[in-house]
């Protein structure tokens, strides 16, 4: 098999051994001798910070007519900056990513298919295929099926707002990876601590051992908002809540321990910028898929939900659907832990979903400092993270949006004392 490649500085872009990697993978998803490659950036600029995406494309370089159909997979690469590599400690964070689609999700489909359940068919299997990965140092990386050919896209919230369809369909992928979790914890216990050891907390200690001062200014532009809106009421009620100490609540909050009997392996990180959608000829989303797997966490599955509830979607639809939200999570985990042959009702109850609500649900506030500017950012003016990693200056809202990205504020704090977790 040979390359026929058509991007410039190429051996630049992927280095001898992902080339390697690359290679073997092709072979394995394609019977073609002669490869015609090409490559397209994988993401919107400014939509992963933690690596570099690209999109390759493979078709018969022998067929000069063009005949032949163009097949793409998505190579994800750990940053090769050393700089940046060492402020966003890429390696670890590219391992996680690797320990999660080769031993954890791995592990989940072959539990669910030793129950009898199929995930392909109704359990949990919202997540791209991984064909390969590499753990090299220097050279970590993920080979991963190509959602856009299933018609798969993500939401640009700028244009597109989430819907009730987008949130039902994350909701219920949400409850089936949570409830594999209860269900191989209460099941096979030594087996799944061994994979939720692979969970183990590194973004937020991340921030706390590095980024301190960048995340408390980003803390403190969330909350001066109050301030310029002449809202102190919601500005007390967060204070009260937060207490002095802002890492250590953090800690506390996102601690398997605090959570316990009900922690599991989470998402971590689960966004529009995280998932994507397919719809029908109507334009009604009909599938999702779940990916970015480098901040998993082994901690209380409301993590996951608050992410969407108070960070990604409407205060208008927030509030004409909240419990109706909550139910249909609760019910999609309670069948499928079911199914795999535990009881729902003794491993998590929905009252127990309210109640760490209640204890978790400041932790919206924590996480929307830094993930509301980036949500609501025009992706072209996001800036280059390699140049500018230590600019305290990167994720600040744009003046064309700031008063729909004030409001947004608002809608949250309100909504957050309103349901009483502030």
């Amino acid at each position: 098999m040979t390359l026929n490649n058509e991007v410039p500085n190429i051996d630049e872009i992927l280095g001898e051994r992902i080339k390697t990697g690359l290679m073997k993978v092709l072979k394995s998803q394609s019977s073609l001798d002669n490869i015609k490659l090409s490559f397209e950036p994988g993401s919107k600029k400014g939509a992963n910070f933690m690596g570099e995406i690209y999109r390759i494309f493979y078709e018969d370089a022998n067929d000069s007519e063009n005949k032949s159909q163009t097949s793409s997979l998505i190579l994800k690469m750990a940053p090769r900056n050393l700089m940046r590599r060492e402020k966003l400690r890429s390696r670890h964070i590219f391992l996680r990513e690797i320990d999660m689609y080769d031993k954890v999700l791995s592990y989940f489909h072959g539990f669910q298919l030793s129950k009898g359940v199929d995930p392909k068919e109704n359990g949990f299997n919202e997540y791209p295929k991984c064909y390969s990965s590499i753990s090299d140092d220097l050279s970590e990386s993920l080979f991963l099926e190509d959602l856009l050919r299933r018609k798969f896209e993500m939401i640009d919230v700028r244009k597109e707002p989430v819907t009730f369809d987008h949130m039902s369909l994350m909701l219920k992928a949400l409850g089936k990876f949570h409830a594999v979790s209860f269900a191989l914890k209460d099941q096979q216990p030594e087996k799944f601590k061994e994979l939720a050891n692979l969970a183990f907390e590194q973004y937020w200690t991340m921030i706390d051992s590095g980024y301190s001062s960048f995340y408390l200014d980003a803390l403190k532009r969330l909350t001066d908002i109050l301030e310029m809106e002449k809202r102190s009421d919601l500005l007390e009620k967060f204070n009260n809540a937060a207490g002095r100490d802002h890492f250590s609540n953090i800690l506390r909050m996102i601690s398997s321990e605090a959570a316990e009997p009900y922690a599991v392996i989470c998402h971590g990180d689960l966004t529009t910028n995280n998932t994507m959608f397919c719809k029908d000829e109507q334009g009604k989303p009909i599938e999702i898929q779940l990916f970015d797997f480098q901040f998993t966490r082994y901690a209380s599955p409301v993590i996951d939900l608050i992410l969407y509830l108070f960070c990604s979607i409407s205060t208008e639809l927030r509030n004409q659907h909240y419990e109706e939200f909550l139910r249909i999570y609760h019910e999609s985990l309670s069948d499928l832990v079911r199914r795999l042959g535990s009881d729902p009702q003794t491993l998590f109850p929905f009252e127990r979903v309210l109640d760490q609500l209640r204890k978790i649900g400041v932790y919206s506030i924590y996480v929307g400092a830094l993930l509301l500017p980036i949500l609501g950012s025009d992706p072209d003016k996001l800036p280059d993270i390699d140049n500018e990693a230590s600019n305290k200056n990167c994720f600040q809202v744009a003046a064309e949006s700031r008063k729909a990205y004030n409001q947004k504020v608002i809608d949250m704090f309100d909504d957050l004392a309103r349901f009483q977790y502030i």
